[in-house]
Parts: structure tokens; sequence; C-alpha cells
């Protein structure tokens, strides 16, 4: 059996994390905007802010100091511990490619 070389396994953890991160965002689009009544760059700027705005609770979860009470919370912690851009403008393209 050939061992898989570091690039090509930081390449897979690279895109796993990738595929989490979408799924992540695309479960909290639906959760905040389940009829898609929304423009995406509105949903961006929503996005944006509870990443920002709930950054204390988040902190406090995967400290271990209490569970996610949501699924909003679980998909926040998601895309914080998967390296989601934060920027409503990052957010948008993301959401673009993701839902366009």
């Amino acid at each position: 059996m050939t061992a898989i070389s570091t690039a090509t396994r930081a390449a897979l953890q690279q895109a796993a994390a990738m595929v989490e991160r979408d799924s992540a965002l695309s479960d909290l689009v639906g959760l905040l905007d389940p009829q898609r009544l929304e423009g995406l760059f509105t949903l961006a700027g929503i996005v944006s802010r509870m990443l920002e705005t709930h950054s204390t609770a988040l902190d406090r979860i995967e400290a271990g100091g209490r569970p996610p009470r949501t699924g909003i919370e679980v998909a926040l912690l998601t895309l914080r511990r998967t390296g989601c851009p934060t920027s409503q403008r990052h957010l948008y393209r993301l959401l673009g490619d993701l839902l366009g």
C-alpha cells in the first residue's frame, strides 16, 4: 500500500473542511431564511454580523462551558472552525457559488 503524501493529506483535509463549511452555510441560510425571501447580499450581511455578535457565546461553547442551544449555533461553530470568511463580501461570493 502506498502512503499518502503530506501535500495530498493536506489537500484532502482542506477539501473536507470546504464541504463541511458549505454544508453549514447552507444549513444556516435555511434556518435564517427558509423561504429564500432575502437576497444573497443581505444574507451575507446577516451571517457576517452573527459571526461577530455571537463570538462570546461561541467561545464559551468551544471552551466546553455549555453546549450549542440551536441549529444556528451549531452552524456558526462549524463556520468558525472551518475558517469561513467573515466579511460580507466574501460570504456573498460563497453564497453565490453555493446557492446562486
